[in-house]
């Protein structure tokens, strides 16, 4: 990370090296955010994968591939 404080040594800098620094600053953090991170996949999105899977070479047929995902993905109790 680049921080101004540092590349800027006087109160009144010259225009270029400043103009550069600022472009630099500007492709690296744009760089970062074009960047995407590596994601790990979900526990829920294994499994639905794994019985889309079954689904599509015909191992289950959609009733039982509806009726696995909603026994396993029971949704939440809300305490009141």
């Amino acid at each position: 990370m680049y921080y101004l404080n540092n590349m800027f040594y006087h109160a009144h800098p010259i225009i270029f090296p400043s103009s550069e620094t600022l472009l630099e600053v500007q492709d690296v953090s744009y760089l970062e955010m074009r960047t995407k991170p590596a994601r790990s996949l979900n526990p829920k999105d294994v499994i639905i994968q794994s019985y889309m899977t079954k689904l599509e070479q015909q191992e289950i047929i959609r009733f039982d591939f509806v009726y696995d995902l909603a026994r396993k993905f029971l949704p939440l109790k809300i305490k009141k």
